[in-house]
């Protein structure tokens, strides 16, 4: 496999594949039968990497993604764009209830059409009008934001977009910390999509993200759990997030999971990355010493 892509089902396929398959006129899941919502292919990230890791170990040239064609996502229409220019205005209402619908009505509207995600990226002024509208408090507000933001991140170019804005992954680890279980997990899944860029990637680790996305892997949801393993894996491609990661405790952590049977596969795989840790030995030498 040398471009994982991720069809609606939730399946994983090799893009040049799963493409020739929905041009010929194919609208079901090949592996579920499941008839699809929308022929979108997003990339799995989390795949992608174990591949590259996979490479740089056996010195094997990492195959270059497919290129992509997304006939499927037309630029945006004169009503989409007069729609969305209205919600960025009510951003700036002083009615808190505006400020609040038009939030949730871009959560609504970059969830359902690519070609938004795309004109918000565009431009970037935008997300910290969004991030002002939290007042700290209201936790709806909270979750539709952190949501709209990981909506908006899965458009590919956006990622650079999100991670140069100064005051986005600060957001993100603050909810991460502070925001309901639906809101952490959301934010994970947004910092593990910002993380497919290297350059995300150390700045979501020099700025603190590893400790509660270990806490959220260790008492989060299921879900919220997964979210976690994703982006802890993202962020330990990079070798100073290794060494944040084991100190921060991943290890005891991920073999918790691996002996609950939970989430076991995402576990090996963060287990894999860390193993070979000298500072994870050290550690582990050190606790042996406490015992003895």
């Amino acid at each position: 496999m040398k471009d994982p892509v991720v069809l609606a089902s939730g399946q994983t396929y090799d893009r040049p594949f799963i493409q020739e398959w929905l041009n010929s006129g194919n609208r079901t899941c090949p592996q579920t039968q499941q008839v699809l919502t929308n022929p979108t292919l997003t990339p799995n990230h989390l795949v992608r990497s174990m591949i590259s890791q996979w490479c740089m170990e056996h010195n094997i040239p990492l195959p270059p993604p497919s290129p992509i064609s997304n006939p499927d996502d037309p630029p945006i229409s004169a009503s989409e764009r007069t729609s969305v220019s209205s919600l960025l205005k009510n951003l700036s209402s002083p009615s808190l209830p505006i400020k609040k619908q038009a939030v949730k009505d871009l959560r609504l509207l970059t969830k359902q059409k690519t070609s938004v995600r795309a004109f918000i990226g565009q431009n970037p002024e935008v997300i910290p009008k969004l991030i002002s509208v939290f007042d700290g408090v209201d936790h709806e507000i909270h979750e539709d934001t952190v949501t709209t933001m990981l909506n908006v991140s899965l458009f590919e170019s956006n990622k650079k977009v999100l991670g140069d804005d100064p005051q986005t992954i600060p957001f993100l680890i603050d909810a991460l910390k502070t925001g309901t279980m639906q809101t952490r997990g959301n934010s994970a899944a947004a910092l593990f999509s910002l993380s497919a860029l290297d350059s995300n990637k150390i700045k979501i680790g020099e700025l603190g993200a590893m400790r509660p996305l270990i806490s959220l892997l260790e008492h989060g949801s299921l879900q919220a759990k997964k979210d976690a393993a994703n982006a802890i894996f993202n962020l330990c491609t990079n070798h100073e997030n290794r060494t944040r990661a084991v100190s921060d405790g991943v290890a005891g952590a991920v073999l918790l999971l691996i002996m609950d049977k939970l989430l076991v596969g995402e576990s090996l795989a963060i287990l894999a990355l860390v193993s070979g840790h000298k500072e994870l030995w050290r550690l582990t030498e050190l606790d042996t010493c406490s015992r003895s």
